[in-house]
């Protein structure tokens, strides 16, 4: 039930949220298929930190996190030695920021059941199946 769910809902959530990032950055995407770090650093409303990747409890890396409650909102991205890996996370965080950011994308999440948890403001993303490790 939760999959077919996913399926249905995924595509509008992802077309929500690319409507937001035109909203507030317009033609901001291709820039961000290029180069999503050198794109992101340039952004003034949210500030980009890279950081050591840390090791779950479970040896599952957490490649990033988003911080809502600072100012301005923080997405940590972990230091992999990919570059192209920095750039997806980074882009996984610019998701939870454009959904957090806008009122209609924030009130209808797409649950992932334990691929992410929010608590106090912060999103702590794990790596799942389907995040690419390099």
């Amino acid at each position: 039930m939760t999959r077919r769910r996913f399926v249905e809902e995924a595509p509008r959530q992802a077309q929500a949220m690319v409507s937001v990032l035109e909203r507030f950055h317009p033609g901001a995407m291709e820039a961000l298929r290029a180069d999503p770090l050198a794109e992101l650093q340039l952004w003034t409303d949210i500030r980009v930190s890279l950081a050591a990747e840390a090791e779950g409890g479970d040896r599952c890396s957490v490649a990033g996190s988003y911080r809502s409650e600072s100012d301005p909102p923080t997405l940590v991205v972990g230091a992999a030695r990919s570059l192209r890996r920095r750039g997806f996370t980074a882009l996984h965080e610019l998701g939870h920021h454009l959904q957090q950011t806008d009122l209609y994308t924030g009130a209808t999440p797409v649950h992932l059941g334990g691929l992410g948890s929010i608590r106090g403001g912060s999103v702590r993303c794990v790596r799942c199946p389907c995040t690419p490790t390099r």
